[in-house]
């Protein structure tokens, strides 16, 4: 399975790193020494009120100071309903009532990092692991304590076995009970997009909560099989090309050891983790899980594509993400409103404005426009064709101009008002091809002429100067200016 490639950008060599290695040693010592003291109290608590080590307070913070002493920085947000986005409640029964609302948790899986995000940023939900984990120091331990689903990967009915584990667990659910977090894509890849989904977590046909994630540190934290080559690497380290068809750039294999060393050797690692509403399946989509499964991929990649275009820049922190998230949703929209306009006399007007009852018209700035109605009050109008015409891009302004002009050739008769707006709105190169045109329609001047005297004029006066062709076009009669008398 083709994985993408990780991108080789911020990547450190041997003595760069030391600074990284040297602030990672000290916090993790300081970050194992509170995991070591926060899983004692949480034992300890569990026992006393006989709860689960997930839902102890000591536990949670002790995995929150293990990210930071690792310099990785979760932003959590949040969808609400009509696609609102903001942060995540801190109150733990709001917290609970978002992420404890549904039997399962999909989320797309870029990197080995994502096993100790997404418990923090989640509540402590369950996971599925392969039963060799339990007998690992530490992570055995806390994968009995967080009541992990184990599957024997051995087994060569392991998918069979893991479809079962989903089902009883999906069965035995009850609301405010942890969910178990699944990556449909079954493994990491570059993060870019996402790989094909496995049914596994849509059989039950119940309700999931889709996660989306994006690394946006400078260093590229994704685990697939290949990495961008870098300026560090020889050509002895590069791939064979002809392993890897389509792929042009030069590649190098992506081996754990060069993963492991460039996270130490890096800071900070930060993450934008989008909670996305609930999905509900319709009866279609019960009754077919590859339907089920196909339409929660198409949500999630556009997810993603979104995070892509929000967080663009490598070493975004992600700061007021919400915000930014929510501004780009509503520029999309806004775009899209505009855009339909273009189908057909009026079109915009009618998609950009609301009845009363709906709210207010929005224009292409976002800015409320109204007008008072003689009949019943105030009324929401869209903003005019003039208005939309001046906010159109440059590229969208020369090609509407350029046409314009072309239907001066055919239209002797066109008016001197449109020729003048044609000249003001088109760049300062077509306006000499603007008012040769015009100057071709009046009696006894050519074109070399009429050029001649645009190019020769000082730029104050090119607008005049062209505006007066016109105006000599449609016959409008108006003395010649001294400054251009002898021009014309």
């Amino acid at each position: 399975m083709w994985r993408g490639i990780a991108k080789a950008n911020a990547r450190q060599s041997c003595t760069d790193m030391v600074p990284g290695f040297a602030t990672r040693f000290v916090g993790n010592l300081a970050g194992f020494a509170g995991l070591g003291a926060g899983y004692a109290l949480g034992k300890l608590e569990t026992t006393l009120k006989g709860s689960s080590m997930a839902d102890s307070g000591f536990f949670h913070s002790a995995c929150s100071g293990m990210l930071l002493a690792n310099g990785i920085i979760p932003t959590v947000v949040c969808e609400y309903g009509n696609d609102e986005v903001g942060q995540l409640p801190t109150d733990e029964e709001a917290q609970s009532e978002i992420l404890r609302s549904t039997s399962v948790i999909v989320s797309n899986h870029v990197s080995y990092l994502d096993a100790v995000v997404l418990p923090v940023v989640l509540n402590m939900p369950k996971f599925v692991s392969k039963s060799d984990v339990k007998s690992w120091p530490l992570f055995g331990a806390l994968g009995k304590d967080l009541d992990f689903i184990w599957v024997d990967r051995n087994n060569p009915d392991s998918r069979g076995a893991t479809v079962d584990a989903i089902n009883n667990h999906v069965r035995t659910w009850k609301n405010r009970d942890r969910p178990v977090v699944l990556f449909p894509e079954g493994t990491t890849s570059s993060g870019e997009s996402l790989l094909e989904f496995r049914k596994g977590a849509f059989v039950p046909g119940k309700p999931v909560r889709p996660v989306v994630l994006k690394y946006t540190g400078a260093w590229d934290p994704s685990n697939p099989d290949y990495r961008e080559a870098a300026a560090t690497d020889s050509e002895d380290d590069y791939d064979n090309p002809e392993r890897l068809p389509g792929v042009k750039q030069k590649v190098v294999a992506y081996r754990e050891k060069d993963w492991a060393a460039q996270f130490a050797g890096h800071m900070v690692h930060t993450c934008i983790v989008l909670i996305c509403k609930k999905y509900e399946p319709s009866p279609e989509e019960q009754a077919d899980p590859l339907l089920y499964m196909e339409n929660v991929r198409n949500l999630m990649q556009k997810r993603l594509q979104e995070l892509h275009r929000v967080f663009s820049k490598p070493g975004d922190s992600g700061f007021e993400a919400d915000r930014r998230i929510r501004a780009w949703r509503r520029r999309k929209s806004m775009s899209k409103q505009v855009s339909s306009g273009k189908d057909g006399k009026g079109g915009a007007a009618k998609s950009m404005t609301r009845s009363k009852s709906a709210g207010p018209a929005l224009s292409a700035r976002g800015e409320v426009r109204e007008r008072p109605d003689s009949d019943s009050g105030w009324s929401w109008s869209a903003i005019s064709k003039t208005e939309m015409f001046r906010r159109k891009s440059k590229k969208d302004r020369i090609k509407e101009s350029s046409s314009r002009r072309q239907s001066y050739y055919e239209d002797p008769q066109a008016d001197a008002t449109e020729i003048a707006v044609a000249v003001e709105s088109a760049p300062p190169a077509a306006v000499i091809d603007t008012a040769s045109l015009a100057a071709r329609r009046s009696s006894g001047v050519t074109v070399n002429e009429i050029a001649v005297a645009v190019e020769s004029a000082p730029p104050s006066a090119v607008k005049h100067d062209a505006s007066f062709a016109a105006r000599r076009s449609s016959g409008v009669a108006r003395p010649v200016p001294e400054s251009l008398g002898d021009s014309w």
